[in-house]
């Protein structure tokens, strides 16, 4: 066969030995494939690649997350966005003592988070701190006379640096991927 495709020898059998690798490079790809759709289709559309990785790492599956958003992206398989929305959890209690949502951001909606907080723990703590990012809504005037009135402080971090709100940031992200996705709402309320 080499000396009809005139080619060594040593070359015909490479080349036919990664003629296989080929084919089972797609086996398993088509098997990782079929995996992804399934773990996006049980979450109802919802998990993204790390989340559908940590489901299939579950389930025995030896992946990393860039082969799954690479199976994902083959798929076309997405999330939807969500609405503005504003909370206060307590860092000790882990509740969710105040929240607002609207269609677009503002210093009212925050403040109306804080005051549900307020009312649901029954007072505000002296020398509680608001941690948040740079956001318009966290950095105005009204917030900070609101703050300086209950005497609290708000604290926001380098641009960049989620640190400060990474509790409720985490909160946000498994409520809306969890909750929030998988129904459908008349209202806000």
């Amino acid at each position: 066969m080499a000396k009809v495709l005139r080619v060594t020898r040593a070359g015909y059998y490479a080349w036919k030995n990664r003629a296989s690798h080929r084919g089972e490079r797609a086996l398993a790809r088509r098997r990782l494939d079929e995996a992804v759709a399934w773990e996006y289709e049980v979450s109802g559309g919802m998990y993204g690649a790390p989340r559908i990785r940590h489901a299939l790492m579950r389930a025995g599956v030896d992946v990393g997350v860039r082969a799954v958003t690479a199976s994902m992206r083959r798929q076309c398989l997405t999330c939807p966005n969500v609405h503005w929305r504003t909370t206060r959890r307590g860092l000790h209690s882990s509740r969710v003592l105040g929240r607002a949502m609207g269609e677009q951001q503002s210093a009212d909606r925050v403040i109306t988070a804080l005051d549900m907080a307020a009312t649901t723990r029954g007072t505000v703590p002296a020398g509680g701190v608001l941690h948040t990012d740079w956001g318009t809504q966290f950095t105005s005037e009204k917030l900070a006379a609101y703050m300086r009135a209950v005497q609290e402080a708000v604290s926001t971090g380098w641009a960049g640096v989620c640190w400060d709100n990474t509790v409720v940031e985490s909160f946000w992200a498994t409520l809306t991927i969890e909750y929030h996705y998988r129904r459908t709402f008349t209202t806000r309320e």
